[in-house]
């Protein structure tokens, strides 16, 4: 697992998946132990777009011979 501030990234490479965990907010927050940030909730898919195709340029393979 990587961290950053309260971010977190899993790669979970058996199930095929990365998981990014958040911070709570005010209006998501789901414990009393972890800190409340001030940060956006309601996300549009073209904000979340080049999540999407840094992980894909990432796992991409460049040498498609070694497939």
């Amino acid at each position: 697992m990587i961290c950053l501030d309260e971010y977190s990234l899993l790669y979970d490479a058996k199930k095929n998946r990365i998981v990014i965990l958040l911070p709570q907010t005010v209006h998501t927050a789901t414990n009393t132990i972890s800190p409340v940030v001030n940060r956006r909730v309601d996300i549009k898919e073209k904000d979340l777009s080049p999540v999407l195709l840094m992980a894909k340029c990432i796992f991409e393979n460049p040498n498609k011979e070694d497939e």
